[in-house]
C-alpha cells in the first residue's frame, strides 16, 4: 500500500514507490536507461538493504572520471555500503573519444547543458518511482566528474542540498554564473596528483583553478571567515574548515602523497593514477560531510 505525503500546494502525493505489479524493489545495484532530448542516457541505481518505501532515503549522483565507466566508479567509492539511493550516471564520449562530463572543454554535452538535463530528468523519475527525500540529494563526482558535481552545486543549489568533489577538475565553466545562494562544498585533492595538479594551472588550453582555491570560491559564496581552521584527519592529511554563520559549510581535505586518485579505494579498483592513500576514506568523509548538511538545517541558519 502507497504512502502519502503532503506536496506542492497541500495536495496529498505518494512517496512510496513500487515495481511493476506492486512488489518492492530489489535492493542491489542495476542498469537503467533515460531518454534525453532524443539521446539514450545509462545509469546504474543502487537500492540500499532493507528499502521498504515507508522512509524517504537520500539520493547520492556519483559521476565518474573522463575516461572512466559508471562500474568503476562503483567499485573505487562504494557508495553502495550507505544508506542511500545511489546513482551513477554514464557520461558520453566526448570530442576526444573517450567519456566526459560537461564542464570540461573536450566534452560533448556541454551545447545545452545536456549533462544537467539528464541528471534532473533521473532525479524526477526516482521522485516518481521512489520514496526520495528532497532535503537529501546530493552529488560528488571524481576528476572531470569532480568537476562537473561542483557545477551543480554552482547552478542548481535549489535541487542540491551539497556537493562534494575528489580530485576535481575545475575548469570556467565549473564554477562562473553561479548562484548566491548558499550551499555546502566539500572538497578533496592530493597534493602528488600529476593528472590536475593541487595548484591548479593550464590544461587542454584552459586554465584550472586550484583545489584549495575553488574551495575559498565557495566560502567566499557562502559568506564564511577566513582563513580556516586547520586540522590533521590522518598522518600526511589536512582537514581545512571554513567557518560560515555558526556552522562548517566548507571543507577542503588536503592529501599529501596523493595522486590523481580515489582516498581509500580498495586495492585494484584503479580509481586513477598515483598513490592511494589508505589512511583516509574519502567515501566515508563525504558521506559523513553528505549526512551533517541536510538542506532543512544549511539553509535555516
Amino acid at each position: 500500500m502507497a504512502l502519502f505525503g503532503l506536496g506542492v500546494g497541500g495536495l496529498l502525493t505518494p512517496i512510496t514507490a513500487t515495481a511493476a505489479g506492486g512488489a518492492l524493489p530489489e535492493s542491489g545495484s542495476s542498469t537503467h536507461t533515460i531518454m534525453v532530448n532524443g539521446v539514450q542516457r545509462s545509469y546504474i541505481m543502487s537500492i540500499p538493504a532493507g528499502y521498504t518505501g515507508r522512509h524517504p532515503k537520500a539520493v547520492i549522483f556519483a559521476f565518474h572520471g573522463h575516461n572512466q565507466t559508471n562500474t568503476q566508479m562503483e567499485k573505487y567509492t562504494d557508495f553502495d555500503a550507505r544508506n542511500a539511493i545511489i546513482v551513477y550516471p554514464q557520461g558520453r564520449n566526448g570530442r576526444d573519444g573517450e567519456s566526459a562530463w560537461e564542464s570540461a572543454p573536450y566534452a560533448s554535452t556541454n551545447d545545452g547543458d545536456q549533462d544537467t538535463a539528464m541528471t534532473l530528468r533521473i532525479l524526477a523519475r526516482l521522485k516518481r518511482e521512489y520514496a526520495v527525500d528532497p532535503n537529501r540529494v546530493f552529488a560528488v563526482g571524481k576528476s572531470n566528474g569532480g568537476g562537473f558535481a561542483t557545477k551543480l552545486g554552482c547552478t542548481h543549489p535549489d535541487v542540491f542540498a551539497a556537493v562534494a568533489s575528489v580530485a576535481g577538475a575545475y575548469y570556467p565553466h565549473t564554477h562562473s554564473g553561479c548562484s548566491t545562494q548558499p550551499l555546502p562544498y566539500l572538497e578533496i585533492h592530493g597534493q602528488a596528483d600529476t593528472v590536475i595538479p593541487y595548484d591548479g594551472g593550464t590544461k587542454n588550453d584552459n586554465e584550472l583553478l586550484g583545489a584549495r582555491a575553488m574551495a575559498e570560491t565557495y566560502a567566499q559564496r557562502d559568506h564564511c571567515s577566513s582563513p580556516p581552521r586547520a586540522t590533521p584527519a590522518a598522518p600526511g592529511v589536512t582537514r581545512f574548515e571554513w567557518e560560515c554563520a555558526g556552522t562548517t559549510l566548507v571543507e577542503h581535505v588536503r592529501v599529501r602523497d596523493g595522486g590523481h586518485t580515489w582516498p581509500g579505494a580498495p586495492a585494484g579498483s584503479h580509481s586513477g593514477p598515483g598513490h592511494v592513500n589508505t589512511g583516509v576514506s574519502a567515501t566515508s568523509l563525504i558521506w559523513d560531510f553528505f549526512s551533517s548538511h541536510p538542506k532543512t538545517l544549511t539553509r535555516t541558519r
